[in-house]
């Protein structure tokens, strides 16, 4: 059955920030045109792009996944996959009121309802209605699915699970109530540096979360 519009509720950690483009772009839904995944922020897009760049490297061809995060008239929809703020595909929408070139929008991070994005929702939902096959995915981690769907023609709702992994907390015993200035400073930074390189050396692989102050 042809879904047009796709509201997607994905917990913290279930990767559909990375997977859900690869799984388009494998199915060939995009077909000779681009899936474009619009994040809020560009450090955001930038870093996706890279990492679906290294999950799937060898796949597709060169120049496959690209990362526009500013707007220019340059930019053309020619890759597999495109990631871009939802600011630079609204410049973008405000040049080629078609978006051509594009198959499929998915708009991560909906929950943060900046003006940016809630514009474009708007703008896309009047374009979908001329442009049929284009399909849009909707993502969040807790935006409000009803609302969405029910501005959005009652469309469907699909939530996937996130996974949880095994967190081990280690407290460094001290004295900090006695020191002052910098050398409480030194002295913190000193025992993290410490108790970070003990884990390395007798703790399995895996990765180390040090919160500073």
């Amino acid at each position: 059955m042809y879904v047009q519009i796709t509201v997607l509720i994905g917990e913290t950690g279930s990767g559909k920030s990375t997977q859900i483009v690869q799984f388009l772009a494998d199915s060939g839904i995009g077909a000779d045109e681009s899936i474009v995944c619009t994040q809020p922020r560009k450090i955001a897009a930038k870093s996706l792009a890279e990492r679906v760049q290294e999950e799937c490297g060898g796949c597709y061809e060169d120049n496959s996944i690209k990362c526009y995060s500013t707007f220019s008239s340059w930019n053309k929809f020619d890759s597999r996959i495109t990631f871009m703020t939802d600011h630079c595909l609204l410049q973008h929408y405000m040049s080629d009121k078609n978006l051509s070139g594009i198959s499929c929008i998915i708009v991560d991070e909906a929950h943060e309802r900046s003006i940016n994005t809630d514009l474009l929702l708007a703008l896309i939902k009047n374009l979908l209605c001329k442009r049929v096959e284009m399909r849009l995915i909707i993502m969040s981690a807790t935006a409000d699915a009803k609302q969405l769907s029910d501005y959005f023609y009652g469309c469907g709702i699909f939530r996937v699970l996130g996974r949880n992994f095994p967190v081990e907390v280690r407290y460094v015993p001290s004295d900090y109530g006695g020191r002052s200035g910098s050398a409480f400073v030194d002295s913190y930074v000193s025992d993290v540096v410490k108790m970070a390189t003990e884990i390395h050396l007798t703790e399995n692989e895996g990765t180390i979360l040090a919160f500073l102050t």
